[in-house]
């Protein structure tokens, strides 16, 4: 199987999702995640698929496939949007046919010259509505289009019949057609360029992406400028001060401070040296270096940034796939209330045909499916936006519903609510030199990732290399290894090592040659100063507050006293761990585990939801649902904030279509709105739900 994008042109309402949905999974793909917002699609599918023939069949449900990068192109000019000049030509020939009714010249309400008015909106709505109506019903579906398409059809042929049989001097709605048209095409119109506006996180995050490169010839050194998408791993580039980095890439020479906050948030620049990574996108502040390119495209930083965002924003949270269970069914009940009205209209309340046919047309055209269908993912790719900006990736639109619930913090301590710059304060060794014991412990962890291990190997790392047959690393216990004399060296806290082994004690590692002690070291870690900000905060929202390590109870303890953490499980393996919190999520707790997502992704994967405070360059290693790009706990209160605040932004949208359909349905029914009313009010309830979620922007997130 091959994951498949592409970009889909058409989409209007949550039935087209469907439409699209279901197409490509009765066509064998997988995985398929279809969105209404950006008209990404994305597909897993067999190496043996022919995509142009998926792409036509698409096509032929009335939509249009189009490169992703011809899509992602801005346009600049009105006249450059096809909706757009759709709707202009449209109101040019509507006008004059609304203006009969105020104004009295002659030659207005003349019938034939209505007609003649009338048909150019038909034709130009009928290219764009009916399209997409006739090939969704010839492909068995129902969506929007054919709810507008039917209403507009009744209206221009009613007329065309009462004037050609019945004479000139009968009542004509031709405006009612043209009207209708003409307010749904400038309702799109708006309803896109606002729709649009909530997927900007993509497009800011694309944006980054293209830069001008200065690649240096290994040969004969010259430097030569280029489009940073030509350039390939293992490229040399020099990257000038106030240069964008085109790539990720390491430094080979030269130092500067690098301002990281498009990427990963962080408002302070960082210093760059030989050695360390340079990450796409950020921007050079001062200073210059000569750089090796290390990833590029989709495997940059960046390039899993977006991939990652367009996944979150094309995935379905639980209340939109209940939504989209009411759209599926949407249009042909609106379809039978339409007959409905029209029937009752006649036989009940004895109105006139056309009357009744009017209030037939006003329901078709007032109910709108968009509404509920654009409710959810309008919400949350504002609410993803606006975490990407302050350096927040939001990999699962769930958490926007789980964080009503949440009231569980769970804390990991080394890395997360500490510095993770642990340093050696003591130790001790016997029956061997001190040269040995260190170049023992720097060789079995060097072989480790733990935050430990890389302060052990730093402190003692320039020891000739003690030599193993074999090292291997227990989770959460510690690092075993054989040396070339067969002897088993074992390193790790006490409760590896249970009643086997005597140990002094009150220390934080050991080392173990054949059961028998030979050695002890004591670490230290400094608790982080924000987290001493952060902690007492969402204590005073209403969390609970949990700290889950695997180090020794009494270095927790102190970490918990001087947060203010009441709740402790230490010395726990990362099986443990996964115990605790079910435990936790048993009694009822709705749990979230914040951690350093390199040792803890075991526990990560089992709570509601999981937050990896990390680098940006690690992202490939997260198993989290949130990922704290620049490490910072100040950022996981917003975090949280924002992730309520989306989803009650959620709640307003859905109740607001659900309002309007159950108010605007009957009164359209009833006659109490009339066509022309009800395509303007279609298309102002959609634009209601863009410009409630594009409020997240500005929205006071956290209280003063």
């Amino acid at each position: 199987m091959e994951t498949v994008s592409c970009k889909v042109e058409g989409m209007s309402c949550s039935s087209c999702v469907n439409n699209i949905t279901h197409y490509l999974e009765k066509a064998g793909m997988e995985d398929v995640m279809v969105s209404l917002a950006t008209g990404d699609v994305q597909f897993r599918a067999p190496h043996a698929v022919e995509l142009d023939r998926i792409w036509k069949g698409i096509e032929q449900m009335g939509y249009r496939v189009v490169e992703e990068d011809r899509a992602a192109v801005r346009q600049k000019k009105i006249l450059d949007d096809p909706l757009a000049v759709k709707w202009l030509v449209s109101l040019v020939f509507t006008i004059p046919l609304l203006l009969h009714m105020w104004v009295s010249w002659s030659w207005l309400h003349l019938a034939w010259v209505q007609a003649l008015l009338c048909t150019p909106v038909m034709v130009m709505g009928l290219s764009h509505f009916g399209k997409g109506a006739w090939h969704g019903l010839r492909n068995g579906t129902a969506n929007m289009d054919v709810l507008i398409t039917l209403s507009a059809i009744t209206g221009y042929v009613y007329s065309l019949v009462v004037w050609l049989w019945l004479g000139s001097h009968q009542p004509l709605y031709f405006e009612a057609p043209a009207s209708i048209f003409s307010f749904v095409l400038l309702g799109s119109w708006l309803e896109q360029k606002a729709v649009k506006r909530t997927a900007s996180a993509v497009e800011d995050l694309l944006r980054l992406q293209v830069a001008r490169a200065y690649r240096i010839d290994p040969l004969s050194g010259e430097v030569e400028e280029v489009d940073n998408r030509k350039l390939q791993v293992g490229d040399q580039i020099w990257i000038r001060e106030g240069d964008q980095v085109p790539a990720d890439s390491e430094v080979l020479m030269g130092e500067a401070w690098v301002n990281e906050s498009l990427v990963t948030g962080e408002s302070r620049p960082v210093w760059r040296q030989v050695s360390d990574a340079l990450i796409g996108g950020t921007i050079l502040e001062r200073g210059s270096v000569r750089a090796r390119v290390k990833a590029v495209g989709q495997q940059s930083v960046l390039g899993k940034m977006i991939a990652l965002v367009k996944q979150a924003q094309s995935r379905k949270p639980a209340v939109q796939r209940v939504a989209d269970r009411i759209s599926a069914v949407f249009v042909p009940v609106v379809v039978g209330v339409a007959l409905l009205t029209a029937v009752l209209s006649l036989a009940v309340f004895h109105v006139s045909l056309f009357t009744a046919l009017l209030r037939a047309m006003a329901v078709l055209v007032i109910a709108c499916p968009c509404a509920m269908g654009l409710a959810t993912p309008a919400a949350i790719m504002v609410g993803l936006g606006r975490a990407s900006k302050k350096g927040i990736l939001i990999k699962d639109p769930d958490v926007f519903e789980k964080s009503r619930r949440l009231n569980t913090l769970v804390f990991d301590k080394t890395g997360t609510l500490t510095q993770g710059e642990i340093v050696i304060t003591d130790w001790k060794c016997w029956d061997i030199s001190e040269q040995t014991f260190q170049s023992i412990v720097a060789s079995l962890e060097r072989h480790s990732s733990h935050p430990i291990a890389k302060a052990i190997e730093t402190a003692w790392g320039k020891q000739s290399a003690f030599t193993f047959s074999k090292v291997q690393e227990h989770k959460g216990w510690g690092m075993e290894g054989i040396g070339e004399d067969q002897q088993i060296y074992r390193l790790g806290q006490a409760r590896w090592f249970k009643d086997e082994v005597i140990l002094p004690p009150n220390h934080d590692l050991y080392l173990v040659k054949n059961n028998v002690c030979i050695g002890w070291i004591d670490l230290h870690d400094r608790v982080r100063e924000e987290a001493k900000q952060v902690l007492p905060l969402l204590k005073k929202q209403g969390y609970r507050l949990v700290l889950l390590s695997g180090d020794r109870r009494d270095n927790c303890e102190v970490v918990a006293k001087e947060l203010g953490i009441d709740e402790i499980y230490a010395e726990q393996t990362p099986e443990g761990k996964q115990q605790v919190l079910r435990k936790l999520m048993d009694s009822g707790a709705t749990v979230a585990m914040i951690g350093d997502g390199i040792n803890d992704a075991p526990a990560l994967a089992v709570a509601d939801m999981s937050i990896a405070v990390a680098q940006a360059s690690s992202i490939a290693m997260q198993a989290a649902s949130i990922v704290l790009l620049g490490g910072d706990l100040h950022q996981l209160p917003w975090a949280l904030s924002l992730a309520r605040h989306t989803y009650q932004t959620i709640r307003e949208n859905l109740l607001w279509a659900l309002a309007y359909n159950v108010i605007a349905i009957p009164a359209a029914a009833i006659g109490a709105l009339g066509p022309i009313i009800a395509a303007f009010s279609m298309g102002f309830s959609d634009l209601v739900l863009a410009f409630n979620s594009l409020r997240l922007y500005t929205k006071k997130i956290l209280p003063s």
